[in-house]
């Protein structure tokens, strides 16, 4: 996943024009594979449309409009081809595999605008180190200078790794896609899920994304533990395929129905209420795994007398304390979720 780096952006001009006329490009007759990098768990979108935003969708800032980073196995892709995959959810839905072209989650193709890298040559930003690439995306564009306004630009440091794995899989083009800041105010005020359609109707199985990790990451690096663990492979992709809580005690009791895990792409919308207060926490090591392992040793007698330094329970304190209304006394002196 893409993480944000501290770099301003210089304006750049648009190469042609043809760069954002998705339009001009046929639809794929042929499936569209594709992963969605930006909006991440670790780094979701937060947005505010206006209703009387702008219908046009290359002129949209990402504060204002949907917007999404992806790579995909076609160089080229057309609006209505967006318009076939790209699906937003309510949060409480993100199970959703498959949404029909037309039913609410989708977008019409007219609200829908298409960039593509040109082998780097739009998207990607010369300032990179040895481990990653700079994208740029997300600019709004003047009409009438066909330039990026710098201040509405998101910088973020894609890993070679991500680019090299995805790319043998066949995901080597990326693209940035805007959904219109008038399409995007027809949602309410909430959580959201954007994720791309798939193929199959199922609703009943890995999406093709979680898929796609199954097949070409999650097995190959528990194969690779040995004969030894062979026996047990079965048990450890489960533990990739569903929420690890329903596989293991002290979560079992009250999560005991297998839910599929999910590539979780979150996007809030909030126009109203007052401010909106953002915490970002770090670095926190949080893990259901201290949890099962302290479950463990209490079960077999382990605990008694002993202090198990559980760091989780740290942030859930941490946690607890940031939902705390703002200027609000503290009702602890410190603690730190990371040892």
């Amino acid at each position: 996943m893409p993480g944000q780096v501290n770099i301003q952006p210089e304006p750049f001009e648009f190469e042609t024009e043809s760069e954002w006329e998705g339009e001009a490009v046929a639809p794929q007759t042929l499936p569209v594979r594709a992963r969605i990098l930006w909006p991440a768990l670790g780094f979701p979108a937060v947005i505010a449309p206006q209703k009387d935003g702008s219908t046009d969708a290359g002129a949209g800032n990402p504060s204002r409009c949907i917007c999404a980073l992806i790579l995909s196995d076609k160089q080229y892709l057309g609006k209505e081809d967006l318009a076939r995959y790209l699906r937003i959810v309510p949060w409480d839905q993100r199970a959703r595999r498959y949404i029909a072209s037309g039913q609410p989650g989708s977008f019409n193709w007219t609200d829908i605008q298409v960039r593509i890298d040109d082998r780097g040559k739009n998207l990607l930003w010369p300032k990179s180190d040895r481990l990653c690439d700079a994208v740029v995306f997300g600019a709004a564009r003047s009409l009438d200078q066909k330039k990026d306004v710098e201040e509405n630009a998101i910088a973020v440091s894609l890993p070679r790794y991500v680019r090299e794995f995805y790319s043998k899989l066949g995901l080597q083009h990326l693209h940035e896609i805007r959904v219109s800041e008038a399409a995007s105010a027809k949602l309410a005020d909430g959580q959201y899920h954007l994720f791309w359609n798939d193929e199959s109707r199922r609703e009943n199985v890995p999406s093709a994304e979680m898929q796609m990790l199954l097949d070409s990451f999650a097995r190959p690096r528990r194969t690779a533990l040995g004969a030894a663990w062979a026996k047990h492979l079965s048990f450890f992709l489960d533990e990739y395929k569903y929420d690890y809580g329903a596989l293991h005690p002290p979560y079992q009791q009250a999560d005991n129905q297998r839910r599929m895990t999910e590539v979780l792409h979150p996007v809030f919308i909030k126009r109203q209420g007052g401010p909106l207060n953002i915490a970002h926490v770090t670095d926190t090591h949080v893990a259901v795994r201290p949890d099962v392992y302290e479950e463990n040793l209490r079960r077999e007698g382990k605990l008694a007398g002993l202090s198990f330094n559980n760091y989780n329970k740290d942030f859930i304190e941490i946690y607890r304390e940031a939902k705390r209304p703002p200027g609000a006394q503290p009702r602890m002196s410190s603690c730190s979720p990371a040892t």
